[in-house]
């Protein structure tokens, strides 16, 4: 699951789903607590220059989350255990592990019988059912 989260850290990502760590945090009106100061300022500043797109690099590939950096909080929060942080510090270190890894897990995913309609759902917003 460590690799796959990696994967997503990759690309562009629409403001929306992260804008409340800078600003709103768990409901707090305050930042999430666990972000760079200076990335925070960087981030606040620039957020809707970019047409309310972030352009994110490789998370484990540049230890960016090591460093409080993480933009998603779930990426953050691989941080805060020690089995996944064992993890994304040995990405970090070694981009050819994780994109192993992640061919690996792909494959993996791709073995799985995925229910179709009308035995399952299709959503178009993964956290809402239809």
């Amino acid at each position: 699951m460590i690799t796959l989260l990696g994967a997503h850290n990759i690309g562009v990502i629409d403001c929306k789903f992260f804008k409340n760590r800078l600003y709103n945090f768990i409901g707090t009106n305050e930042p999430d607590p666990s972000l760079d100061t200076e990335f925070l300022n960087n981030n606040r500043k620039s957020l809707w220059t970019r047409r309310n797109l972030y352009r994110i690099s490789g998370c484990y590939t540049t230890a960016v989350c090591c460093k409080g950096k993480g933009i998603l909080y779930a990426d953050q929060q691989l941080m805060e255990g020690d089995k996944t942080k064992y993890w994304v510090h040995k990405y970090a270190s070694n981009p050819n592990l994780f994109h192993q890894d992640f061919a690996m897990a792909m494959m993996k995913l791709s073995d799985l019988q995925v229910l179709t309609m009308p035995l399952g759902q299709i959503r178009r917003t993964c956290s809402k059912v239809a």
